[in-house]
């Protein structure tokens, strides 16, 4: 190779090389110095002699780099010496090889500029530090959140456990007020004691209004609420409303009027028990505020799809209104708007907090219209999955009338006598309206025969009724503070059927059945039913036993005193514990049990549990409802009775209402219906699915499929002796009877799931399998049914 410095090859290359001869000490004397030598070092002098040229080595680098070693390494060991060094004289950094030529006839030495790859090594490893920096700060700041997650979780656990112990212990003594004061109303009294006594049950359920909105804004707060959605009837949550705050607006004298359409798609599926409170307090907060003239409940809805209706509520009032700068404060906690109308506030101002946030929980949220002194309209829109939007699902279904063909309609109020006229209207009936009684008289002379007369009892119906052919069927609007009873004892021979203010469509709708059936003659106590009916003669004749566990003996003596006023023929049982109401279960075998879930020795759910543990033992198939009392209504408390199994829930402190309606539902039950559950709970399968048919025959028709091969399996493990498998099967097949609440089924899995692998009762074992196999055969023919529904 040609290494002169005018050497075409040298000179072209990109990179710096220098070219010398050597001895064993190192180079001595250059060869070739190329150009890009020269560029790339800049002004730098080509060295001549021997010493020169180490002066040169240590004038291109800043570096302490003992350029006599590598020499002697190089040729020593005739290997490569690569290193890197930044050089001063042209501000760059190099990548450097020393080496020999072929056959070792040079010793030569090349430079590459790598200053921008230095740099971005340099920023790289500047990165990288800031990133280490980072991450050490992120795993900081993480262990700092974690600790404070965790003292937040332990301050709001401990906030969650005070509130549900003060729950309880202030609802144990309220349930007693509650329950004794509303007993105390049901006897003779003088009208001051009256009046103290109702003073004591208002303020008492005011209390328990107040402990509930704490409750349930902690518990949204803390995210800790969660929605229970099921299958619900729209009508139904709305009809309820209505009853529930009719009483109020009637003795405030406002009219309530309750507006739906006829054709209202009714099944949905939502929380039906926050949607009523939110309708509750909506409704409650324009009563509390209006003094004079009407609250409605409207509702209107638009069909999105074939299973998704919208819904408009509307909560209109004639109230005190609101001024457009108090529009957003009243959704505040704890605020409460300031008004020259309202002698004092009234509530804790969580009442409409809570409803918008339990409505943006359901994708909703709450509007208001409002000016100060013409009312206001809180409405809102809320979208909900329903049943097909068909026939089937409408609020009343279209049909003919063969005995009512004419009604006349007579109300002073326009838009109660609209609301009743277009329901009549949806059944093709010619319908007429009047204002008062003396229009009403002239109608019906001039107009002739109506097959049904609905008046209000204002328009001095007694007078109008007198005059009116007795063959024609009546029914009068009375509002709730009427004593109905007198209307029942007075008016029975002119009045065919009473119906409380605002109309229930549901109610009305009945009543027309009814009429169209011509009963032309029905006694007191079948035609003048009030919405406020405890219990049927058949339950109050029948000798019932009761058993009663309850710690409190306040709460123990109010509830057996209830008890005893609706059905003195009834035997009642007391218990102070769950052990103690246990062994009186086993003794007596009550037709319905009443526990308290918090009770000493065992609780409810422990005695509900080993209640039904004896049922299964002894497989007579006697099913008893068992009813939890307790302070805390939860989603947690429900799923744990459920699990318990135990049927229903009351709330205390319970309302008498609540009460009689618990006993009349589940005394009234037929043989076959307290037998069903014993192996079948249709009803906790339907909440599971949300009642959807479709979902219910696919799970049915799996459980029928692979359950008898499962049992099969089972007995061949026991008959092997293979207990451990044995275990396993039994876990698994008790998730499916779980799935289809198979009650009894799965207590039977519980048992066999619960031995001894390792030293196992063999004669109990084979017991409980013939058991099984007994109740397969049972529950298979119960749920087959569900396939053809």
């Amino acid at each position: 190779m040609d290494f002169t410095p005018d050497s075409e090859l040298v000179n072209n290359v990109p990179y710096g090389i220098v070219v010398f001869d050597y001895d064993s000490k190192g180079p001595t004397r250059i060869i070739c110095f190329n150009s890009a030598m020269q560029n790339l070092l800049g002004s730098v002098t080509i060295p001549g002699g021997k010493n020169n040229i180490f002066q040169f080595f240590n004038e291109i680098s800043d570096s302490k780099i003992d350029w006599s070693y590598i020499f002697k390494s190089v040729i020593s060991s005739k290997s490569k010496q690569k290193f890197t060094f930044f050089s001063p004289l042209s501000k760059k950094w190099f990548e450097s090889l020393f080496y020999l030529s072929n056959y070792e006839s040079y010793l030569c030495f090349s430079i590459a500029d790598v200053t921008e790859r230095k740099r971005v090594e340099q920023d790289l490893k500047k990165s990288e530090q800031r990133y280490r920096e980072l991450y050490l700060e992120q795993k900081r700041i993480a262990k700092e959140l974690y600790i404070a997650k965790n003292e937040a979780d332990l301050a709001n656990r401990a906030k969650s456990e005070f509130l549900a112990s003060m729950s309880h212990e202030i609802r144990t003594p309220l349930n007693g007020v509650v329950g004794f004061s509303e007993l105390l109303l049901t006897t003779s009294l003088k009208e001051v004691q009256k009046q103290y006594a109702e003073n004591i049950t208002v303020s008492a359920q005011s209390l328990m209004d107040l402990i509930n909105n704490i409750l349930d804004f902690s518990k949204i707060e803390a995210g800790k609420l969660d929605l229970n959605i099921g299958s619900s009837n729209m009508v139904n949550i709305l009809e309820t409303v209505i009853e529930i705050v009719r009483y109020s607006a009637h003795k405030k004298g406002l009219d309530l009027i309750f507006n739906i359409p006829p054709d209202l798609p009714s099944m949905v599926f939502i929380d039906s028990l926050r949607f009523r409170q939110i309708l509750i307090n909506l409704v409650s907060n324009a009563i509390k505020f209006t003094s004079k003239g009407e609250v409605e409940l409207k509702v209107e809805y638009n069909s999105i799809s074939k299973e998704r209706v919208e819904y408009i509520v509307y909560i209109k009032d004639t109230g005190i209104g609101i001024s457009k700068s108090d529009h957003k404060k009243i959704f505040e906690a704890f605020s409460q708007v300031k008004s020259p109308l309202i002698s004092e506030s009234q509530g804790t101002g969580l009442g409409l907090v809570i409803s918008q946030m339990l409505l943006n929980k359901m994708g909703s949220s709450i509007k208001l219209n409002s000016e100060p002194g013409k009312g206001s309209v809180f409405w809102f829109k809320i979208v909900l999955p329903t049943k097909k939007v068909n026939a089937d699902n409408k609020y009343c279904a279209k049909t003919t009338f063969s005995n009512i063909k004419r009604v006349l309609v007579a109300d002073s109020h326009s838009a109660n006598r609209k609301i009743i006229t277009d329901f009549l209207l949806w059944y093709n009936l010619d319908v007429d309206t009047v204002s008062d009684g003396a229009e009403l008289l002239d109608i019906i002379n001039s107009k002739g025969h109506y097959d049904l007369v609905i008046i209000d009892h204002n328009l001095h119906f007694f007078d109008v009724l007198n005059r009116l052919n007795s063959s024609i069927p009546v029914i009068v609007n009375c509002s709730s503070c009427d004593n109905i009873n007198k209307f029942k004892q007075n008016y029975a021979y002119i009045i065919d059927y009473i119906l409380i203010k605002p109309v229930s469509i549901t109610d009305l709708n009945e009543k027309l059945f009814s009429i169209d059936k011509n009963l032309e003659s029905i006694n007191d106590n079948t035609v003048l039913n009030s919405p406020n009916e405890s219990l049927d003669y058949s339950i109050i004749n029948q000798d019932y036993t009761f058993l009663i566990a309850e710690d409190d003996k306040i709460n123990l003596m109010l509830f057996v005193e209830v008890v005893q006023q609706l059905l003195p023929s009834a035997t009642i049982i007391e218990a102070s514990n769950g052990a103690e109401a246990l062994d009186l279960y086993v003794k007596h075998s009550p037709d319905i049990i009443f526990l308290d879930l918090n009770m000493p020795v065992k609780n409810g759910y422990q005695a509900a549990s080993e209640i039904r543990k004896v049922e299964c033992d002894n497989s007579s198939g006697h099913y008893i409802p068992i009813i939890a009392l307790t302070a805390d209504s939860g989603e947690k408390i429900k799923r744990k009775c459920r699990s318990a199994g135990i049927d229903d829930m009351l709330t205390k402190p319970v309302p008498g209402n609540i009460f009689i309606d618990s006993i009349k539902k589940y005394l009234s039950l037929s043989d076959i219906n307290r037998t069903f559950p014993f192996h079948f709970n249709r009803a906790a399968f339907d909440e599971l699915t949300g009642g959807r048919q479709r979902v219910n025959r696919r799970v049915i028709a799996a459980a029928l499929e692979s359950v008898p091969a499962y049992i099969d399996q089972l007995n061949r493990a026991i008959e092997s002796k293979r207990y451990k498998e044995v275990v396993d099967i039994a876990h698994t097949l008790k998730g499916v009877a779980s799935s289809l609440c198979l009650t009894r089924l799965k207590e039977l899995l519980q048992r066999i799931e619960s031995i001894d692998s390792d030293n196992p009762d063999c004669a109990q074992l084979y017991k409980i399998s013939s058991l099984l196999k007994k109740e397969w055969q049972v529950v298979s023919n119960i749920i087959e049914e569900e396939l053809v529904r």
